[in-house]
């Protein structure tokens, strides 16, 4: 999802060979004991939310493992092509909610737009439903003995 900021400024931060072998071998480890925090020019130590912590660990494993990093601002205005992609479904599927009365929608002309505070509660919702499903498979395969 490369969505250009019409109007805005972007900073592009470029990293040397070097930079991405030093995140390379900070993450060698694995991230499940990896905590990130700030010290400040005083001395203070600040932990960092959970969201920027995921954020951060995922650029620098990225990073790590030579991948080109794009980090970018989701716009308060989406296009189905954007939202579809968001939610890891076809655009097809994302229209098919929109019918349904699923997942808000508005239009722009002839254009289906999308706001991104609805899309992300729609993704945050489905994965509660996913987990749920999953939940409820696990304990029809202990009830019916399928798991040994």
């Amino acid at each position: 999802m490369n969505m250009p900021a019409v109007g805005k400024k972007t900073t592009q931060i470029l990293l040397d060979s070097d930079t991405v072998l030093e995140a390379h071998r900070v993450l060698s480890g694995g991230q499940s004991n990896v905590s990130l925090s700030l010290k400040m020019a005083d001395g203070e130590e600040v932990v960092l939310p959970p969201a920027v912590e995921k954020v951060l660990l995922q650029t620098l494993t990225s990073l790590s493992k030579g991948v080109t990093t794009t980090i970018s601002r989701i716009p308060d205005e989406l296009t189905s092509t954007v939202a579809a992609e968001l939610l890891e479904v076809s655009r097809p599927t994302l229209m098919k909610w929109v019918e349904q009365g699923m997942l808000p929608s508005f239009r722009v002309g002839s254009h289906t737009r999308f706001h991104r505070h609805e899309v992300m509660r729609f993704k945050k919702q489905r994965e509660v439903e996913r987990r749920e499903a999953f939940a409820q498979l696990r304990e029809l395969d202990k009830e019916w003995d399928f798991g040994e």
